[in-house]
């Protein structure tokens, strides 16, 4: 969902003729379910954080594409999108282009609104692990940083692989106190974003699509969650798309998976227990 603005608030970069692209930040609202508060919660937090990081301090552009406004002329000198269409990321392959053509890519900070309202974790632990995938073939080695700034995973490792002491189970308590704070701190950050932004109109309606300040105590078991899906991608790199199997290679691009030989037999196999026991 946009405000009534968006359109007006993004289109303004385009007076700019060396701007190839602008992309928005996107926020997780509503939530009905734990795989939906979760999913929220990641975007509102991770997500969002890691977007506007490495747009300001490292201007690398991260392009989302549920928001892409570009110039027709532009995107057929890049190719067109003929040239993703083998691509699972190809937001984020557009985004580079853009770049390496020497035209800015522009994050706006007009929000927008996904609302996931009803999902199952099952769909929550699936979606990042495709993610975790996509940015372990993106980025490569750093993608280690992905864990290491995973605090709350972090904090509870010694009593994973130690034991649950004192001294452990205060150290993770502690962490996850100071992550659920730290979290709120950016909603509400988020909160006085979006607001100079939005128009009253329709204030209902924004205040129904709201996050509930009582999710954010869900933080540190989502991060958990997060911790142990980020070694999937280590272990996999396929992924299952409309029924169809593909091998994830360098920077997300798709080919299709073998279905004969032994090396498919494990994922038949493990297709077979997951259906059977759905």
């Amino acid at each position: 969902m946009v405000n009534r603005n968006y359109l007006q608030e993004i289109v303004k970069y385009m007076e700019d003729p060396d701007v190839g692209l602008v992309s928005n930040i996107i926020k997780g609202t509503r939530g009905r379910s734990f795989g939906s508060i979760f999913e929220n919660l990641h975007l509102n937090s991770f997500i969002m954080g890691s977007v506007c990081f490495l747009d300001r301090f490292l201007k690398m552009p991260c392009v989302i594409g549920k928001s892409m406004l570009m110039r027709k002329k532009d995107l057929e000198d890049i190719g067109g999108f003929s040239t993703v269409k083998d691509v699972l990321a190809e937001d984020y392959v557009i985004g580079k282009k853009m770049y390496k053509r020497g035209k800015k890519v522009i994050l706006s900070n007009h929000m927008i609104k996904n609302v996931n309202e009803y999902w199952g974790i099952n769909k929550f632990i699936n979606r990042h692990a495709r993610w975790g995938k996509l940015r372990w073939k993106i980025g490569g080695v750093s993608y280690v940083s992905e864990l290491i700034g995973n605090p709350v995973f972090m904090s509870f490792l010694p009593i994973l692989l130690y034991e649950p002491s004192r001294i452990t189970m205060s150290f993770a308590m502690f962490v996850s106190s100071l992550k659920i704070l730290g979290d709120m701190w950016i909603g509400k950050l988020i909160t006085r974003q979006d607001n100079r932004s939005r128009l009253h109109e329709n204030e209902k309606l924004n205040s129904a699509l709201s996050m509930n300040p009582l999710w954010y105590f869900f933080a540190p078991v989502k991060d958990l969650i997060i911790g142990f899906i980020w070694f999937v991608p280590l272990i996999s790199n396929t992924v299952v798309w409309r029924g169809n199997r593909y091998i994830i290679g360098k920077d997300s691009a798709l080919s299709p998976y073998p279905e004969t030989g032994f090396w498919s037999l494990r994922y038949r196999l493990a297709d077979a227990i997951r259906t059977r026991f759905a």
